[in-house]
């Protein structure tokens, strides 16, 4: 029963998928700009990227960036047997080859593959 009322009261707090993650001071979402050649899909986001790294300054993250911090993301997903669409969709990058290249999967030690294998 306790399981089941935790989960009823943390249902009320979860964001909406289409909710935006931060906004301004004026309660709109950040302005995110395409740039690039027609027919890319490049955004430009730099308030939010600036948000990101007030975050880890206030946290007291030393030499943590919004890159490092997506790489870090993709490397978790990696490990819990995610493939690249999926950590693309996560990471919204459209093309499974973008997710591929920048984010590659991590090759473990022998250590971590020979753990527990037994």
């Amino acid at each position: 029963m306790r399981d089941s009322v935790w989960k009823a009261s943390t249902v009320a707090w979860r964001l909406a998928p289409s909710s935006r993650l931060f906004l301004s001071a004026s309660g709109k979402g950040f302005e995110i700009t395409p740039y690039g050649e027609a027919g890319q899909r490049r955004f430009r986001y730099r308030r939010i990227q600036e948000t990101y790294c007030k975050l880890f300054r206030y946290a007291d993250f030393k030499q943590v960036t919004a890159l490092t911090a997506r790489h870090a993301v993709a490397d978790r997903l990696y490990t819990r047997g995610a493939d690249e669409a999926q950590v693309g969709l996560l990471l919204g990058i459209a093309e499974r080859s973008a997710a591929r290249e920048p984010f590659s999967r991590r090759q473990q030690t022998m250590e971590e593959l020979t753990r527990e294998l037994v």
